[in-house]
This record gives structure tokens, sequence and C-alpha cells, in this order.
């Protein structure tokens, strides 16, 4: 649940590797701050929060794709874009923690905002891909 330990950036490229995935995204990194390293043949983009501990996004990207990166951008522990170098067009993912059910309508509100205007900054949006932990909860009835 947490890339906090040592092991588990080796366990993800593992995984991606045994299922030939491209891009990975991650939730709950709970990586401080904002970063971007090359480990082995992979790329791993993440923004967190200012202290280690909760929350962060991260997403993953394998050899084909590494070097393909454009722009990115860092929004907060819960919402992180890149630009991708594809043909015909640019290709943006945007990977999303979205608060629980326990949060404010604020704060969800917020997040929903914050990713309109990520949107914005894509130029069409047939190429932009959301992935994450949306946190969704099918079937769910008001207790009230």
């Amino acid at each position: 649940n947490t890339m906090l330990k040592p092991t588990k950036l080796e366990e993800v490229k593992n995984v991606m590797s045994k299922a030939e995935l491209d891009i990975l995204g991650l939730c709950e990194t709970r990586w401080a701050g904002n970063g971007d390293f090359l480990s082995d043949d992979y790329r791993l983009i993440h923004s967190g929060n200012e202290k280690q501990g909760r929350n962060g996004v991260a997403i993953v990207l394998n050899k084909k794709w590494k070097n393909n990166v454009l722009n990115t951008y860092h929004v907060n522990d819960r919402l992180l874009m890149i630009k991708i170098e594809a043909q015909p067009i640019p290709i943006y993912i945007i990977q999303v923690y979205f608060p629980t059910t326990r949060s404010t309508e604020e704060e969800i509100e917020e997040l929903y905002e914050k990713i309109e205007e990520l949107l914005e900054i894509t130029e069409n949006k047939t190429n932009t891909f959301i992935i994450g932990d949306f946190n969704a909860c099918v079937g769910c009835q008001d207790p009230t």
C-alpha cells in the first residue's frame, strides 16, 4: 500500500515487466515532495505531500516511454499530470487519488476543480487518460 518500503519499487518494476506494462499509475506512495528519477530502465515521476507519510501519486514509465515526457504538472499530493510525446498527437495522463467518502465536500470539490484546470491545458480531450484510485463506492447508500 505504500512505496516507503525499500523493496516496493523493485516489486512495481517486476510487475510492470511481467505484465508488459508501458505506463503505471500509483496511489498512496506516501513520498514527500515532488520528484522525477530513473531506476534501471524505468522513470518515476511523483507528487507528494510536504511531509512523508500520507497520500502521494506517481506515474511509472518503462524504457519505451521514459524519454518521451514533454512536461510534468505536479498539482498536489492527490493529482499529477504528464504530457507524453506520441503520434499523431501528444498524450496526457492524469493520475488521481480521490479522498474517501469521509472527506468533506470541499475537499472533493477542490479536486474536481483541479482536474478541470488540468483538462483545460490539454489541447484535445480525446488524448487524455484519467487513471487512479477514485475511492468509488458502488452501490453505496446514504445512511441518512
